[in-house]
This record gives C-alpha cells, sequence and structure tokens, in this order.
C-alpha cells in the first residue's frame, strides 16, 4: 500500500513523463509512451502541429484533469464533439493509471466524480480553443480533507479574530 506521499509523486511523474516527444520512436531510446492527444498523430517535422496537452491537479483527495486543445471551429459542430472530449480526458486517466503502475509498482485507482466541463473559446474565424476538465477521486489517500468539507478559509478565520479581539471597533 502506497502512502498519500507515494501517490502524490507518483501521479505528478507519470503526468511529466507524457511531455511532447515522448510518443514517438524517432526520439527515445524505451518504449514509446502514446497518451491518446492528437499531437501524437503525423510526423512533427512535415505535418502541420495540433497544440494540446493536459495536466493534472490534486485537489484533497481528488485528481483534477485539465485538457486544453486549439481545434478547427469545424471540428466543433461535428456532432460528437462532448464525446471527444470526454475520451480524450478518459485517455489521459488511462495513460497515468498504466504509467502510475510502471513507475511505483502499484495500482491507482481512481473514479470520475459527476461530469467532463468542457469550454469552447472563440479565437478566430477558423479555429478555437478548448479547455476540458473532470474530477476524479483517488482511492487510498489516508488523512487528507475531502474537497469541500471542513476547509475554511485561513484568512476568513484569521479575520475575524481580529474582529473578536478589538480590531477597528471603537467603544
Amino acid at each position: 500500500m502506497a502512502t498519500t506521499l507515494e501517490i502524490i509523486q507518483g501521479i505528478y511523474q507519470a503526468a511529466a513523463n507524457a511531455y511532447d516527444g515522448a510518443h514517438d520512436a524517432r526520439f527515445t531510446s524505451g518504449d514509446t509512451k502514446e497518451v491518446g492527444l492528437s499531437r501524437e498523430e503525423g510526423c512533427p517535422i512535415t505535418d502541420s502541429r495540433v497544440s494540446d496537452g493536459f495536466g493534472v491537479k490534486i485537489i484533497g483527495d481528488m485528481l483534477q484533469i485539465n485538457y486544453e486543445a486549439n481545434i478547427r471551429i469545424k471540428d466543433v459542430y461535428s456532432g460528437s464533439f462532448e464525446e471527444e472530449c470526454e475520451a480524450k480526458l478518459q485517455a489521459i486517466a488511462d495513460f497515468i493509471k498504466k504509467e502510475f503502475r510502471s513507475l511505483t509498482g502499484n495500482n491507482l485507482s481512481i473514479t470520475p466524480q459527476g461530469e467532463s466541463k468542457c469550454i469552447v473559446q472563440h479565437t478566430s474565424r477558423v479555429r478555437t480553443f478548448v479547455m476540458a476538465h473532470r474530477l476524479y477521486k483517488i482511492a487510498g489517500m489516508q488523512g487528507v480533507e475531502t474537497l469541500g468539507e471542513a476547509v475554511e478559509n485561513p484568512v476568513d478565520v484569521k479575520y475575524q479574530k481580529f474582529l473578536k479581539e478589538g480590531g477597528f471597533a471603537k467603544e
């Protein structure tokens, strides 16, 4: 059983191992790493590059996977855009689980929480900027508060204490 620190370090190292170029056999000496992103298709030298990537954030016992991409506007209106966003997020989650297993020797158990959120912003007449994210609950995190439970703003607590002790009150 991995400790909380080992789980966090393993997740961040798995995400770091997905840098652009890690998937191409011409640039790596070991295994090729395929995450499932659009930038992995085609040749990076001769084809026009697709700008997409992901990042991870750990908030309490939750893992947030963020996916960003520049895509053509006609792909947004293709009809299956939301399913493609969810498929990309799931492919990233699968990659992180697989890479975590190869790095630590332990299994990573994450379960999706709620729906994925996908925001599309208009950049030009041809391109759009897409940001998608989804929360996953990480199993095996001990001593960590759940997101949204018993979390107090420390600034607010100190401010209330300041007001109780006298603060600006004039008597």
